[in-house]
């Protein structure tokens, strides 16, 4: 009953591209996470002395040339992109990660049902 928990903070972590600092670990996260390693700055509106730096790669979302959820300045604006969640603790709208409600819900459903079926 212990292991959906453990799996749902790994995965979390695990889709979390951001998170990732060096090359291979954003691509190692590319098969589960989505992630691309990358200069570009796809949605990312730009610095403003974009053009005294030079570009810096970084591991973003698969979906960063069309997504940027901080631009989202409200609860509302932030819930109407499917792929941006609104943390309250920060108050701030960010790229969703891991699970969907509806999945972890079937996830953490299947091992008690299987345990279940299984003791028959």
């Amino acid at each position: 009953v212990g292991f959906p928990a453990f799996y749902f903070v790994f995965d979390g972590m695990s889709r979390t591209c951001t998170g990732f600092t060096g090359r291979d670990a954003c691509e190692a996260a590319a098969t589960h996470g989505g992630c691309v390693w990358t200069a570009e700055l796809g949605a990312e509106p730009p610095p403003s002395n974009a053009s005294a730096l030079p570009a810096t790669a970084s591991c973003k979302y698969g979906d960063f040339r069309t997504v940027y959820c901080p631009q989202h300045a409200t609860q509302a604006a932030c819930a109407a992109e499917p792929a941006c969640t609104y943390d309250y603790g920060a108050g701030a709208c960010e790229h969703a990660a891991g699970m969907a409600a509806w999945e972890a819900g079937l996830f953490a459903m299947g091992q008690p049902l299987g345990a279940a079926i299984a003791s028959f």
